[in-house]
């Protein structure tokens, strides 16, 4: 198994370094019951209590989660200044639509592990201002990224998502590795060809790590965006880390 992609406390890690440096100092954690939701919110509550900031709530709700008003009760009664999202596609549509109803984001910073292209259709100009990380933003400006997204848009009319970027990206690896192993077939050399090997990514440089196959890549802070050239929200870039500083050490989710 070879992850190409940022795992959970990686985008946690990402917005958390944004957030260090930001005047707020008081979030909540609302995140879907399994492992995904808990892990993130979790590596965001540690790094966010490293930095000095303090978390004055967490919830799990469940997985396809129709109505949140309770959650978001309990988000203003907590005074918080931020909260942190990790919930799957539909479920954090909704509860964006529901936060903007409830005027919760009037007072509340939404942020989120993902800011991604299809919630930001979904949920329209009621997301314009979320921040959170973002593992494929088609926005990054470089070369290799910008002619894919407009020979994607020119195939498809519309804009690269995260897992069109991501899909592209681990394909034209793993491509890449065939040709270095000599072979698709025998999966030792296939193995020993892509463990510590470089890839030029969209993005920006990939390095796979032989220790736990994770990719190593760049970490990205973005926040939903109107822009009159796009016909929906788009991820502006905030900052850009190293992914020295956004991996965790190996087989941990320690920094």
């Amino acid at each position: 198994f070879f992850r190409i992609n940022t795992s959970g406390p990686m985008g946690a890690r990402a917005i958390s370094l944004y957030l260090a440096e930001s005047p707020m100092k008081r979030f909540f954690g609302l995140g879907a019951d399994y492992a995904w939701g808990r892990d993130s919110v979790g590596s965001f509550a540690a790094q966010m209590t490293a930095a000095g900031k303090e978390i004055v709530g967490k919830e799990y709700p469940p997985v396809g989660t129709k109505d949140f008003a309770s959650y978001i009760a309990k988000i203003k009664q907590s005074k918080a200044e931020g909260v942190y999202l990790a919930l799957p596609g539909q479920d954090s549509t909704i509860f964006l639509k529901q936060a903007h109803q409830f005027e919760l984001t009037k007072t509340v910073k939404p942020i989120m592990e993902i800011v991604e292209l299809e919630n930001m259709k979904a949920v329209g100009e009621a997301m314009a201002g979320t921040i959170g990380s973002s593992r494929y933003p088609f926005t990054v400006d470089t070369p290799k990224n910008n002619a894919f997204v407009a020979r994607f848009h020119a195939l498809h009319g519309v804009y690269p998502d995260m897992f069109d970027g991501e899909t592209y990206e681990g394909l034209e690896w793993i491509s890449q590795v065939f040709q270095k192993a000599g072979t698709a077939d025998d999966v030792e050399k296939v193995i020993a060809a892509w463990e510590d090997s470089s890839y030029d990514g969209l993005e920006g440089p990939f390095f796979m790590r032989k220790c736990d196959h994770q990719a190593v890549q760049l970490g990205f802070a973005v926040e939903a965006v109107k822009d009159p050239k796009y016909p929906h929200l788009i991820p502006r870039i905030l900052a850009t880390y190293p992914g020295d500083k956004v991996t965790p050490k190996c087989l941990t989710e320690d920094f």
